[in-house]
């Protein structure tokens, strides 16, 4: 998994983001107004359900439960699916270059000839590697999080770049990779 040495990487080994993050950070981004107008059609179907007629409510339970899996649904592929975005849940490693960023993703090559009888440990296969390149230009303004700092892709790619504190040895390298991908953006 060695690269030459004209690849910088950002981090020394490759990272990924866990699925959970990635769903919270996609509704955090995309769902708001979705989820919010959700909210208010239970709340008002709430309200005239107890004070006017129960059927209110249950139309508003069953708006609220057959629209939000369809959201959900919707965040998943419009914005899940994108090239921009799906990087971060497979194993990945940021490249500062002059004029992009350049992702170097990471896939498993599963051998179809391997049978259950055979340890996984005797072979050591390589992954399939890809790169992807951002744009500087289409990076929006970063948003700081309690254990990471994310860059919002612009319009009309639509994703992010996750860039986690775990994954740096030590908080000064965080920085620097922050400081020194911060600086690139116009």
């Amino acid at each position: 998994m060695k690269e030459s040495c004209q690849n910088k990487y950002v981090c020394e080994a490759p990272f990924r983001m866990p699925k959970g993050d990635f769903a919270r950070k996609m509704a955090r981004f995309w769902g708001l107004i979705p989820g919010l107008l959700l909210l208010m059609i239970f709340v008002f179907g709430l309200v005239a359900g107890i004070f006017l007629d129960i059927r209110y409510l249950i139309v508003a339970a069953m708006a609220v439960f057959i629209l939000l899996p369809m959201v959900m649904m919707f965040l998943y592929y419009y914005h899940g699916l994108g090239k921009n975005c799906y990087f971060n849940i497979v194993d990945h490693n940021l490249s500062i270059k002059e004029d992009c960023l350049e992702i170097t993703m990471y896939f498993p090559v599963v051998s179809a000839a391997e049978t259950d009888d055979e340890s996984a440990d005797a072979k050591e296969v390589e992954p399939r590697v890809s790169k992807l390149t951002i744009n500087y230009n289409d990076i929006l303004n970063y948003r700081v999080f309690s254990d990471c700092v994310v860059y919002p892709v612009g319009k009309p790619m639509s994703g992010f770049v996750w860039l986690p504190l775990s994954a740096f040895n030590d908080a000064d390298s965080f920085r620097n990779a922050v400081t020194s991908l911060s600086s690139k953006l116009k």
